[in-house]
């Protein structure tokens, strides 16, 4: 059965990000900076907790989920809080924001970007690094508790990530970036891809070629397969990868709409197909009137109330519950199987 998803626009483009400070924390919720050496550098990453898991005790306490948020190149540190981080406390995740190394901030993901993809940094093995970090101080599931989401650059290290590693994420969703070379096997693996099909940095039809409408952004055209693959032929790979029969496509749904019009803003839509009758459930959304962003918060609009990133945390948390013995993910909660010893909110 097909379910709407509708979403608001964070407005952040490729490289180049909007000035000022990023907002504060909501008072449920305490921030974290942690370094770590990873193929022998130091690196960092931030997390934002549940005030309860802030504490010395916290490895003691019911398991919590990790969700991953990947930036895209040249990002502030902490861009994911604007977006989720007023859910932390209240859907009870850890939010795991890893930055890229160099100037700027960049991640390795195959075809995308920067000095990272020049210097051959292992990314993959630096988000494998956070997780084993992670469960030394937070009772983290590593084996089944941990979900991620990306833009842009690390949209491109998060698809990575999901082929050669494989176990690492128990569901993704990639947005604004996807690899180009041909999706093999069976895997199983719960994912949304999102993509605008206005998008000028990393464009809907792929990036390929010496052709104006196929060049991308940051020399990701040149590091790709000479055949471009749109962002509808990668979510095809995908539906044959999790085993599905066919798609269905969804009515298209509208967000942030201005009231009145008076910001000038044209509505966004998106439209969303999902798979049927797939192994492992399969979506993928086309936004229409804008350009390089991800689903989120605009600084400059109102958030409808009907709209909100939480789609996207709901998608990533209910299937850790739906892939823990035989879990069911039923109005926000998870039902979990008999059999499990003593059940916690996700089934972990």
């Amino acid at each position: 059965m097909f379910r709407d998803f509708t979403f608001v626009i964070l407005s952040l483009p490729f490289g180049i990000y909007a000035a000022g400070r990023m907002p504060s924390m909501p008072k449920d919720v305490c921030e974290r900076s942690h370094t770590i050496v990873s193929n022998g550098e130091s690196r960092s990453y931030l997390t934002a907790l549940p005030l309860a898991y802030c504490s010395k005790g916290a490895l003691a306490m019911e398991p919590i989920p990790a969700v991953f948020a990947l930036h895209g190149l040249g990002a502030p540190p902490g861009m994911f809080n604007l977006v989720f981080a007023e859910y932390v406390a209240e859907m009870g995740f850890v939010l795991v924001q890893p930055l890229g190394s160099g100037r700027p901030a960049s991640f390795n993901g195959v075809h995308c970007c920067g000095s990272a993809v020049k210097r051959g940094v292992d990314d993959v093995k630096f988000l494998v690094d956070i997780v084993r970090h992670l469960a030394t101080w937070l009772p983290v599931d590593a084996a089944r508790g941990v979900v991620g989401t990306g833009f842009s650059n690390g949209a491109f290290l998060l698809e990575h990530a999901a082929r050669v590693r494989g176990t690492l994420f128990k569901a993704i969703v990639p947005v604004g970036g996807h690899l180009y070379t041909n999706l093999t096997g069976r895997r199983n693996l719960p994912i949304m891809l999102g993509h605008a099909l206005a998008d000028g940095s990393v464009k809907y039809g792929g990036c390929c070629g010496a052709s104006r409408e196929s060049r991308c952004c940051c020399g990701i055209s040149d590091r790709s397969p000479p055949t471009c693959l749109p962002a509808d032929a990668v979510f095809d790979q995908w539906l044959h990868s999790n085993g599905c029969t066919g798609k269905v496509q969804g009515a298209a749904v509208v967000a942030n709409k201005a009231p009145g019009g008076k910001l000038g803003v044209p509505p966004v839509s998106a439209t969303c197909w999902e798979g049927s009758n797939c192994e492992a459930r399969t979506v993928f959304c086309a936004y229409d009137n804008f350009g390089h962003t991800y689903p989120g918060r605009r600084l400059d609009l109102p958030m409808p109330s009907n709209s909100d990133p939480k789609e996207i945390l709901l998608f990533l948390l209910g299937s850790i519950c739906e892939s823990r013995g035989g879990g069911r993910w039923v109005n926000e909660r998870c039902l979990c199987a008999l059999g499990l010893g003593t059940p916690t909110r996700y089934c972990l």
